[in-house]
């Protein structure tokens, strides 16, 4: 699918498993080609948990409007954010993930190889790449240090305008609809995984 109007950032945040996490982003213009997942609702039930939801991540209903390529009884999608908002470079401008193709993002972009390059030029100058990343993964208290530092640099996170909370994270938005088009009828954003 592609969306309009929401691109894909890093979070502000260190993943236990060594990755920058993603998080929807609002960018006016952004045309991002991302994935939609059918869960029932027992999937659901796990997704939330894997997103540690109403910890790390919130997950907002949002109203959509789609051609031909969702059911016509499809009125909302489900969207995880993260909590921490996302990474700022100088200029408190969040940061785009390059892994998904996208058309008028922001300037700058970054694959995850990248990102972990960028932060550990800032958090830990003179470490190499892979001791950076393991310190990250097997040294919680230095990973929860680091991640303490991006989020004082953080752009805030995203936040639909709220009309209710549900329970363990969940928020009802009230939100335009966010226009999703096929992928194939997008004109050439590129091939998904």
């Amino acid at each position: 699918m592609v969306v309009q109007g929401i691109d894909v950032h890093f979070a502000a945040s260190i993943g236990h498993y060594g990755a920058i996490p993603a998080t929807p982003y609002p960018w006016p213009g952004v045309r991002c080609a991302m994935m939609l997942v059918w869960l029932t609702e027992a999937e659901f039930t796990r997704m939330d948990e894997t997103e540690g939801l109403g910890i790390a991540y919130d997950k907002f209903w949002l109203p959509v409007e789609a051609d031909v390529c969702l059911p016509g009884d499809v009125s909302e999608v489900a969207i995880y954010r993260h909590r921490a908002g996302t990474i700022a470079r100088p200029a408190r401008r969040s940061i785009g993930m390059d892994e998904l193709p996208v058309r008028g993002g922001p300037g700058l972009r970054l694959h995850q190889e990248a990102m972990q390059r960028w932060l550990r030029d800032r958090l830990a100058p003179g470490l190499t790449l892979d001791r950076f990343i393991a310190g990250n993964i097997i040294t919680p208290a230095l990973r929860t240090q680091r991640v303490k530092r991006l989020q004082r640099m953080a752009v805030p996170a995203w936040n639909p305008q709220k009309t209710g909370h549900g329970e363990g994270g969940t928020v009802a938005g009230l939100h335009a609809p966010i226009r999703l088009d096929c992928l194939q009828a997008a004109g050439g954003l590129g091939v998904m995984a």
